[in-house]
């Protein structure tokens, strides 16, 4: 909870943020612009996964089983390992993008006239790898709130510089605003990272190769799996542009944002504190399941009135986020927050494949996840228009629930609590109920009833998590909160 709450808060701040960022972009280059921006990210984030390896997330796992363990030696050498070959990948990673520049170009958009957009971009490959390589250490360390003020302070710093950069070059100015972002994500990074001492360790370039091979055999499994996942996201666009058009993907990106930027929150929250906590007590089976179940709960009790929300505002939040064009998405939107929810309750059980060291099982279920996925996406727009792209996505998420809880009920003997049960059978009824109002009443009806049912459901799931935590534990956590940025009062 204090890191879901840590990573939440920041996220809310960075949101905001962003939404000035999003907005300023939005109405000045509309649904095409959102999309070309959106392409040139896809297939950067691609090359960025691939020539990654997979040492961030390998990292992470290093670097806090090594903590749990109290071993000084080997948190050193893991993290002097990790820098070394972030540093390595960033530089093959820039080379790799500029010498693919126009082949790039011409699979993402037909023709070469994107190729020195993509090889000015390569820099954002650089630079991603060393944030990549800064953050998994502070990930495995725990330092939760130097994670948070660093996605704010990058957020900040961004949109700052961006605004400028959209406002006097138009869509000439979106290789720009992409490397000014990722500029800034690693400057923040650096600056806390740097602070972490180490044990003085002398390591030899030959002692550092040994060490990589470690993060490298299970990072491989973990770059594969998320090469695969980008290229899912790319084609999908890809799908996108051919069969409905450039616009369609400003749609598609719009909802994807919208549809887990509440979630994302707690989504992130796991990936930081959830599993390197998870990969402490890995071999523990009970204190395992235990673990998954509460993060399950919070997560639920947390994510419920936010995906009500925006199921009942949709079309009102595409309006403020982005534009008045982008109301055409509220559909889509819909169709993905389902995605979303079932994602937050498979997440942790994803989680323990990972924490536990399973590369076999994590490689092959990965790739048949983004299999189903890709055939699913492709049949969806075929059949549905855009809308399809939802129903894929749902009923992705929905497959890789059942997958995951029956492989992680075979390795430790896991089931979900009783708890969890009644408040996702509660979340069901609420999700259909939202969902029949909207396309059975009026418009002004179905918001009234919504609008109250989500009051009720916020109500109820802050009544659970403030019985989970005590209202003792929230008034401690507020106070080190304002010790630690100085507030009184």
């Amino acid at each position: 909870m204090k890191s879901t709450a840590l990573v939440g808060g920041s996220q809310v701040v960075v949101t905001l943020i962003s939404i000035i960022r999003i907005k300023f972009v939005a109405i000045l280059l509309g649904p095409s612009g959102i999309g070309l921006m959106g392409m040139y990210q896809s297939a950067t984030s691609m090359i960025a996964t691939l020539t990654g390896l997979g040492v961030g997330t390998s990292g992470v796992r290093q670097i806090a089983a090594a903590s749990a363990k109290d071993d000084n030696t080997r948190i050193t050498r893991s993290i002097v390992a990790l820098r070394r070959t972030s540093l390595i990948l960033a530089v093959i990673g820039m080379l790799f993008t500029i010498i693919l520049s126009e082949p790039l170009s011409q699979i993402t958009f037909g023709n070469s006239s994107h190729a020195t957009a993509f090889a000015f971009l390569s820099v954002t490959l650089f630079f991603g790898a060393i944030t990549s390589g800064q953050m998994a250490l502070l990930q495995g360390k725990r330092q939760i709130a130097n994670i948070a003020a660093i996605s704010i302070f990058g957020a900040i710093l961004g949109t700052v510089f961006s605004i400028p950069i959209i406002y006097t070059w138009n869509e000439a100015g979106i290789v720009p605003l992409i490397i000014c972002i990722s500029l800034f994500s690693i400057l923040p990074s650096w600056w806390y990272a740097r602070k972490i001492s180490l044990q003085p360790l002398e390591m030899s370039w030959q002692d550092v190769w040994q060490e990589s091979q470690l993060l490298l055999s299970l990072g491989f499994v973990f770059m594969v799996s998320s090469f695969v996942a980008s290229v899912v996201t790319f084609l999908t666009r890809i799908i996108v542009i051919q069969e409905i058009g450039i616009d369609s993907v400003g749609l598609y990106i719009a909802s994807v944002t919208l549809s887990s930027i509440y979630t994302g929150m707690i989504i992130k929250a796991m990936s930081m504190d959830f599993y390197p906590r998870l990969t402490g007590i890995v071999e523990d089976n009970h204190a395992c399941n235990r673990m998954i179940n509460e993060q399950t709960e919070v997560g639920i009790l947390m994510a419920l009135p936010g995906i009500l929300a925006t199921l009942t505002f949709a079309p009102e939040v595409l309006h403020l986020f982005y534009s008045a064009e982008f109301a055409a998405a509220s559909d889509l939107v819909r169709w993905m927050i389902f995605g979303v929810f079932v994602k937050v309750m498979s997440f942790p059980l994803g989680y323990y494949v990972v924490a536990r060291g399973l590369g076999r099982t994590f490689f092959w279920l990965e790739i048949g996840y983004s299999s189903i996925h890709i055939i699913m996406i492709w049949f969806g727009v075929l059949y549905f228009g855009l809308i399809g792209v939802g129903i894929a996505y749902s009923s992705m998420y929905f497959l890789s629930l059942i997958i995951n809880y029956l492989v992680v009920r075979r390795i430790s003997g896991f089931r979900w609590m009783t708890a969890n049960t009644r408040i996702v059978s509660i979340a069901i009824v609420c999700l259909g109920v939202i969902l029949m109002t909207i396309n059975f009443l009026p418009s002004g009806t179905a918001l009234i009833l919504n609008t109250f049912l989500t009051i009720t459901v916020s109500y109820y799931c802050l009544k659970k998590l403030n019985d989970l935590i005590r209202p003792e534990w929230f008034t401690n956590f507020i106070t080190k909160l304002k010790g630690r940025f100085r507030i009184r009062g």
